[in-house]
């Protein structure tokens, strides 16, 4: 028998939808709806003129009417995929999520085997923090396609964000089942355990790595760990020597399990833990000489322990290793004005320029440093190009305009001196820096300034005084004759930070009250340590003419 030839009622209808669909190709809505209702008009039950004239009115915007005419569309044809996309669409552009959901749910029981409509639920139960209606979605999901790294992950993400950490467990432990020879996810589980407390739980998946892998350092350094006995970290540190000499293990697995005991020996103090890590560092830097990052670290563990020369020779051997890391520049450099190394500051702020031309600090360690060597005017360019790059950093600003006011000071402009200071003032009026540094240039050109002696006295009462300000303060009460105190004060820096040119101060001080053997003893102290007063040698010589 020979097909059935379409009735003209049947095929015009056909050369409308086609017109209309067209239309909406060209995007002219207009017309599209127009034809769509005139299809509508001949014959009220056409589930596909229902459908365009939907999608056609959702397209400029007129959502409650899409809907009206897409419910028309599925009551017609209520299992037509393609209708209950449509009225998905529409309801999550009109901002309707529940309603959203509830199509995926039809569309989920329609097509089980459709990963998308699982994805979209899954999106839109994130979206409105319908989490326990995602749990059950991720149910639905596992039936299909099985346990997955992405599934479980969303569900074990989903679980510890609601607090059901037993059950956030069990979701990787099922993982880690499903997946044996997976090491990864045996770490994932161990990783997650010890963070929730389960230490055996933990050490049960670290001893499957070593025995799928026995010479799996990450997990012995892992499994180590959850045996060391409370607070006994320096034993523990003693134990992994042999990981640390290993040149086989990635020593970026070393550092992250020794930077957190470094941030602890910063906080405690603890010299025996400092000492442990500090044999650890330098057993880093033999196993890994070429590793920058090896020696910042050994950098950082002489630091906090005050050995202050083997902090700057490991910090120095990781810029020349790799300059591309500021911190390190930063620390080696304050180390070296710390120590009054003032050469060596203008030589390695000069090479972190280099490598960081727009870091203000750099250029303001340098600006120090030539002003300490009396380079006035170098220290003034490099001053103002320092004052350029500070931005919005107060506090990096202030201490610019300190130096420069010292500057000007030296170079005989002491309005501009003055200024520098003031606007200091202006952005923090109580900077013990610059109210010190302020008070030293009034008290050398004013006998007897009641400005100074306050401002001194003032600083002098804060406390956790830098001894570069301690010291100020000093050499402003001497300068202003109030030798007693001066004396005082400069003791604090002898006693904690000593240098030639404090211990020089010190003298000088003490032979004012007629000490005149402690006067040279300091003195002597002052010319073995480097101080270059052409004058000391006299005054050792003979103190009584000075």
């Amino acid at each position: 028998m020979g097909q059935t030839r379409p009735s003209s009622e049947e095929v015009s209808t056909e050369r409308k939808l086609i017109d209309g669909k067209k239309y909406i190709l060209l995007g002219d809505w207009e017309k599209a709806e127009a034809i769509f209702r005139s299809v509508l008009e001949d014959d009220v039950q056409n589930s596909a003129a229902c459908y365009e004239l939907s999608r056609t009115l959702a397209a400029t915007g007129r959502y409650d009417d899409a809907i009206n005419y897409i419910h028309k569309a599925i009551r017609i044809e209520p299992d037509n995929e393609w209708y209950l996309l449509m009225e998905a669409d529409i309801r999550e552009k009109s901002g309707d999520i529940p309603a959203t959901m509830a199509m995926y749910d039809r569309l989920i029981a329609l097509r089980p085997q459709q990963a998308h409509y699982y994805e979209m639920q899954i999106s839109l139960c994130k979206k409105i923090d319908d989490k326990e209606k995602l749990l059950h979605v991720l149910d639905q999901y596992e039936q299909v396609k099985g346990v997955t790294e992405s599934i479980t992950r969303i569900r074990f993400e989903t679980l510890d964000d609601m607090g059901r950490t037993a059950e956030a467990m069990g979701t990787l432990d099922k993982l880690a089942s499903v997946y044996p020879s997976n090491m990864d996810y045996k770490f994932l589980a161990a990783s997650y355990a010890l963070k929730s407390g389960m230490d055996d739980h933990a050490r049960e998946y670290y001893k499957q790595v070593l025995a799928m892998d026995p010479d799996n350092t990450k997990a012995k350094l892992a499994l180590a760990g959850t045996e060391k006995k409370e607070g006994d970290d320096t034993g523990y540190l003693k134990s992994i020597s042999a990981v640390i000499t290993n040149p086989n293990v990635d020593i970026d697995l070393k550092l992250k399990e020794l930077i957190p005991y470094v941030a602890d020996f910063s906080d405690s103090g603890d010299t025996l833990l400092g000492h442990t890590l500090l044999d650890l560092s330098r057993q880093l830097t033999s196993t890994h000489p070429k590793e920058a990052k090896a020696y910042a670290l050994q950098g950082d563990v002489s630091s906090i322990l005050g050995m202050r020369k083997d902090a700057i020779a490991a910090y120095t051997q990781a810029t020349s290793l790799n300059g591309g890391v500021y911190v390190v520049w930063e620390q080696l450099i304050s180390l070296l004005i710390a120590q009054r190394s003032w050469d060596e500051v203008i030589r390695q702020a000069g090479l972190g320029m280099d490598n960081f031309p727009n870091q203000a600090y750099l250029y303001y360690a340098s600006g120090l440093a030539l002003y300490k060597t009396s380079q006035y005017s170098e220290a003034m360019d490099m001053l103002n190009d320092a004052l350029l790059m500070t931005g919005k950093n107060v506090g990096q600003k202030v201490g610019i305009y300190n130096l420069l006011g010292l500057v000007y000071d030296e170079m005989g402009q002491l309005d501009k001196s003055s200024d520098a200071f003031e606007t200091s003032l202006g952005i923090d009026p109580k900077n013990p820096e610059t109210m010190a540094y302020y008070s030293l240039m009034l008290s050398r050109r004013i006998t007897q300034s009641d400005k100074a002696v306050e401002m001194t006295q003032k600083v002098m009462s804060y406390s956790n005084l830098p001894m570069s300000i301690q010291e100020t303060l000093a050499e402003t009460l001497y300068n202003q004759k109030k030798y007693q105190e001066a004396y005082t004060a400069i003791m604090v820096v002898v006693q904690k930070d000593p240098y030639g040119d404090a211990y020089n101060l010190a003298g000088n001080m003490a032979n004012k009250l007629g000490k005149t053997e402690e006067a040279v003893n300091f003195w002597k102290k002052a010319l073995e340590q480097g101080c270059t007063d052409p004058d000391l040698k006299k005054k050792i010589a003979d103190p009584r003419a000075q």
